[in-house]
């Protein structure tokens, strides 16, 4: 890791007025889209160097700009790479002012329809999770099908579901069939003790 660490800050890291030869959104890009066959490099390796990009010590140079540009890069790509949502919650965990930015890219892959991509669904969901409540609006805007299996396998979300879906302003604008979906997933009421 210490290794890693300073490769990429001497990389990174030029005199004043200096332009340096990759831009660290350049580096977030380029580990997610290695070919590791072909560079003899394994997952656990790249999500390593992923890791000290996220890490404290490397913030000054992984900024929120960077992070935010290279995830703007990744989530447009064809296919989205597949650990563009580990990044994602990274991000969150890191920049929590990246919260209304990393929305927007939970909306972008609802309409790249990302439950077809089952890698990068399951990393959908753990985002989702991971964001709730924030992330319930954009939830919501799944298909209604696909909105009560992704409840399924996480059941946990219902309850922020319903209560956003009750607020005024948000049960005029969800769809009825969504409203549905939630009426017909509600966990059966607890028995009295």
């Amino acid at each position: 890791e210490a290794g890693v660490r300073a490769a990429l800050t001497k990389l990174l890291r030029v005199p004043e007025g200096a332009e340096p030869l990759i831009s660290a959104a350049d580096v977030i890009v380029l580990y997610h889209t290695l070919d590791l066959a072909k560079h003899s490099l394994s997952l656990k390796k790249v999500v390593e160097t992923l890791n000290v990009c996220a890490s404290a010590p490397m913030r000054e140079v992984f900024d929120s700009q960077s992070v935010a540009a290279a995830l703007q890069r990744l989530v447009a790509m064809d296919p989205v790479p597949l650990l563009t949502m580990r990044t994602v919650m990274q991000a969150l965990q890191s920049f929590p002012k990246l919260s209304a930015f990393a929305m927007d890219l939970l909306g972008r892959l609802i309409a790249r329809q990302v439950w077809r991509m089952p890698k990068l669904w399951e990393g959908f969901l753990r985002c989702v999770q991971q964001a709730s409540p924030q992330s319930i609006p954009v939830f919501l805007q799944l298909p209604p099908q696909v909105l009560a299996e992704a409840l399924k396998k996480l059941p946990g979300l219902h309850a922020p579901c319903s209560r956003y879906a009750a607020m005024p302003n948000a049960s005029q604008t969800i769809p009825r069939a969504t409203l549905d979906v939630l009426r017909q997933a509600a966990p059966p009421p607890r028995a009295p003790r």
